[in-house]
């Protein structure tokens, strides 16, 4: 399989116990593309269990990104490089500025396992550089 170009983010901003279920996706991401950055996005209480582990290089902080313009968030996912971005969770609802971006409803998923996403950050990545995680 050939990967885009750029980074990785594992985007994960629920839950703790989750994103500590999550962490070992970063060590296979690592092992599997070692001359990738490997960024996690999560959330303020979640900051000290994800900078532990060995695997992530960077943690984002969902809790102050998303109060950001959208043209601050795109000149820091170009800062970042990130080229990969990971969902690892379903989101039941979109901020209200999803219908303005006219982004797909939970209805309009393309599949019935659909994880879902972090609506900011799908405006500004290729589809084919988007990667969603099934529920098993």
């Amino acid at each position: 399989m050939s990967w885009p170009e750029g980074n990785i983010m594992i985007c994960r901003t629920d839950a703790i116990g989750d994103v500590v279920l999550t962490l070992p996706l970063s060590g296979y991401l690592k092992k599997s593309m070692p001359d990738k950055k490997v960024f996690f996005l999560g959330r303020t209480y979640t900051k000290p269990i994800i900078e532990s582990c060995k695997n992530v290089d960077e943690f984002l902080n969902w809790d102050e990104i998303q109060h950001k313009e959208e043209k601050e968030i795109i000149s820091l996912w170009g800062k970042w490089n990130i080229g990969i971005v990971l969902f690892v969770f379903r989101i039941k609802t979109y901020p209200d500025w999803q219908k303005k971006q006219k982004l797909p409803t939970e209805s309009e998923q393309p599949t019935d396992g659909f994880i879902g996403c972090i609506a900011i950050t799908c405006l500004f990545f290729p589809e084919e550089n988007l990667i969603y995680m099934k529920r098993s």
